[in-house]
């Protein structure tokens, strides 16, 4: 037992280490109790089945083996994908308790390992405080008990003791003290200030920074290097990640707006679950949608044009290496004379600068923001006239000052004709989602209104950042709303951005699906944008005004506005969520959730008992003729060495374990005065006699020690349950 209780004392703690610190980089549930729970079981089982004998490990892997092959069989194949898929965490939780088994065992084992792990516990803390990194309290925790229990063993294995000097079993009663004194760790309220360690903190960014600048330099990709935060490609089966590397600073002039969306890449074809470009050709759409803004803005308002848009523009250094990506708002100004500081082309209304963008060069891009806070937009938006040569050529006019040919009335027609082509997809929807969107809908004043009661909607479902992964049954884009809007119902921006995208087409309005960054407004200075700030979001074209942006992700707020002096009143009166019931749209195949709640269903696990139950009952069955059929062809002398070693293990799990100091004769009389004769030892006596002397056993002795074990399995049968039902050990 003292064995078992000195591998838990370093193997917990450094369960729930690697749990906490490095579990939900694979998988493990951000409820860290969950994993460490897990963690914990698996390790205990792990360290029991180290010190247990042949014969248990044996029958507790088969038990489980039985268990497990049983419940694979009951679930069907639906339900084995499920539980690969939703409790995979499980094997990563599995993989970390035996690595936690192998590191404590090597602590215990070798000192300069020992010494080395508790240096790099207490670097890894330091390093987290002083970089200002979260840690987990618990963790932390945890960290200090590792620790102090490493130091607690050099100074137990170096202190020169006498009388009781077993390390193992001091560190066993010490350890629960150190427990309770980390547990206080936990437990105590931090302070709300840290400590401030800029001094350190500056000089380590100054040096990452340059470390960074100079493995960019050598490992940049190439010219077209382009990556947007959570994912380089636009699969639903691509991990979410989130970093802090830092992609570029920019400066906004706009005060109002809390938000300004950057668009990196556009894209036009949803197949095989996942975004791509279809459209390679060099192309002005950018300029000609921004025009086409100004144009429906003056034609409508032309003396409030303030009050729909306004033009700024964004100071940009780029903090990438060799890229020519250049990540712009929707309304840019294209313009390299005017608008923007640098040469530039543009395939698919993704920009790219024609020479190549170094770390730390720095360019301007104008762009019009739009006052999504307007309520006159619904009108605006829903009632757009076409917009004739005339108000065109004024338009231009005043952007160029002279005709511009790739920006011509005949180049907008154009434009206006691709739009329809390449961002209108036919999209077939579901049964079940056409009467929600008929529910959705009702009452509304036009597409632009539909639109906006479509992002409210989505805006109240889930946000989950790590979601199931989408079944095998999801094929196409019919498939995936049907999964998504009636079964799932969470996920992260690609879901909701590419779900929004589908429902649009099927209106008929031309929509398509954006990656980028979404850059909250700075306050006079620039604003670091890192891989955490990545989004994807939708747009929608709205004929004869152009493409306005949309924000169906839950919990993140839109780009806003800005208050205007004019009084515009909105009837609509649309609230901030659009609550639908969506109870009826749940799949019959799927079990309601009073169903799943309800209670557990014992027919599910009632074939791995049984399959459980029949694996032990064989095991102890063949044990027992394995061992009576090498029994009965023992000698006399084998026969009463095996009674013996029984003998002793029942003795030693009634409380009397031999002790090397004592004698056979010491332990037989230290048995039998605490036992006033209730438990037989005349074996020990046979034992004895037969080690001490000439004499060969016979069947007279091995008749004592088989009548001693009878006597002795009934002693241990009358001690408890466990006991009894454990006994076939023995």
């Amino acid at each position: 037992m003292t064995e078992f209780i000195y591998d838990l004392v370093y193997g917990l703690p450094i369960a729930q280490i690697l749990v906490l610190m490095t579990g939900p980089v694979f998988g493990v549930p951000a409820d860290s109790k969950i994993g460490c729970i897990v963690a914990s079981v698996f390790l205990i089982l792990i360290i029991a089945l180290i010190h247990a004998s042949l014969k248990t490990r044996l029958m507790i892997v088969g038990i489980t083996a039985a268990f497990i092959t049983g419940a694979f069989f009951v679930i069907g194949e639906e339900g084995r994908k499920s539980l690969m898929g939703e409790y995979s965490f499980l094997l990563t939780c599995l993989i970390l308790a035996v690595a936690a088994v192998i590191v404590g065992l090597l602590i215990s084992k070798k000192k300069w390992i020992r010494r080395l792990a508790a240096l790099a516990f207490i670097v890894t803390a330091v390093f987290y405080m002083v970089m200002r990194l979260y840690i987990n309290k618990f963790a932390a925790a945890m960290l200090f008990l590792t620790v102090l229990l490493c130091v607690l063993e050099e100074v137990q294995r170096n202190w020169i003791k006498s009388g009781f000097t077993s390390v193992k079993s001091h560190m066993a009663v010490i350890s629960p003290i150190l427990l309770v004194l980390s547990l206080a760790v936990f437990w105590l309220p931090a302070p709300d200030e840290p400590y401030d360690w800029e001094f350190v903190r500056s000089g380590w960014e100054r040096v990452v920074d340059r470390c960074e600048k100079i493995v960019g330099e050598l490992t940049h990709k190439t010219e077209e290097y382009y990556a947007v935060g959570f994912s380089d490609n636009s699969s639903f089966f691509a991990p979410f990640r989130q970093s802090d590397r830092k992609i570029m600073k920019v400066k906004t002039y706009l005060s109002n707006p809390n938000y300004v969306y950057l668009s990196g890449r556009i894209y036009d074809k949803f197949e095989d679950n996942s975004w791509d470009s279809s459209l390679t050709d060099e192309v002005c759409d950018r300029m000609l949608d921004t025009m086409e803004l100004k144009c429906a803005v003056d034609k409508f308002d032309e003396e409030n044009e303030r009050d729909y848009m306004s033009r700024t523009e964004n100071e940009v250094e780029s903090l990438l290496f060799n890229t020519r990506f250049i990540f712009t708002p929707s309304k840019m100004l294209l313009n390299k004379n005017r608008f923007i500081s640098c040469d530039y082309i543009e395939t698919n209304a993704d920009v790219k600068a024609t020479e190549v963008i170094k770390n730390g060069q720095k360019y301007t891009v104008g762009y019009y923001k739009i006052n999504n806070d307007n309520p006159a937009l619904y009108e605006l938006i829903d009632n757009a006239a076409p917009i004739n040569k005339s108000e065109w050529n004024k338009t231009l006019k005043s952007f160029f000052e002279i005709e511009s040919r790739p920006y011509s009335y005949d180049s907008y027609l154009a434009y206006k004709l691709r739009m329809k082509e390449e961002y209108s997809d036919e999209v077939i929807l579901p049964d079940k989602v056409n009467e929600l969107l008929d529910k959705l809908w009702e009452g509304s004043t036009g597409d632009y209104d539909k639109m906006k009661r479509l992002e409210r909607f989505l805006s109240g479902l889930t946000y989950n950042s790590a979601p199931s992964d989408l079944p095998d049954t999801v094929l196409d884009d019919t498939s995936y709303l049907e999964y998504f809007i009636c079964r799932s119902r969470e996920g992260y921006c690609v879901h909701y951005a590419t779900t929004f995208v589908l429902i649009a087409r099927s209106a008929g309005l031309p929509a398509r699906y954006v990656q980028g960054y979404r850059l909250k407004k700075s306050n006079g200075g620039y604003t670091v944008i890192t891989d955490s700030d990545a989004h994807a979001w939708p747009e929608v074209y709205f004929e004869n005004f152009g493409w306005v942006s949309f924000e169906p992700t839950p919990g993140y707020e839109g780009a806003g506005g800005w208050n205007t002096d004019n009084d515009y009143y909105d009837e609509r009166n649309v609230p901030e969520h659009m609550d639908i019931d969506l109870s009826d749209l749940t799949e019959e195949d799927v079990p309601a959730e009073d169903e799943v709640l309800g209670g557990f269903d014992f027919k599910l696990i009632r074939i791995p008992l049984l399959a459980s139950a029949a694996f032990a009952i064989l095991f102890i069955l063949l044990s027992r003729l394995i061992f009576n059929l090498r029994y009965k062809k023992m000698d006399a002398g084998a026969k009463v060495r095996t009674m013996t070693v029984k003998n002793l293990k029942i003795l030693k799990r009634l409380g009397y374990e031999l002790d090397h100091s004592m004698t056979l004769r010491e332990y037989r009389s230290w048995i039998e005065e605490t036992e006033e004769g209730k438990i037989k030892t005349g074996f020990l006596t046979v034992y004895e006699e037969l080690t001490y002397s000439d004499k060969k056993a016979s069947n007279a002795e091995v008749k004592v020690l088989e009548e001693d074990y009878k006597l002795l399995k009934d002693v241990l049968k009358a001690k408890s349950l466990f006991d009894r039902l454990t006994i076939w050990v023995y």
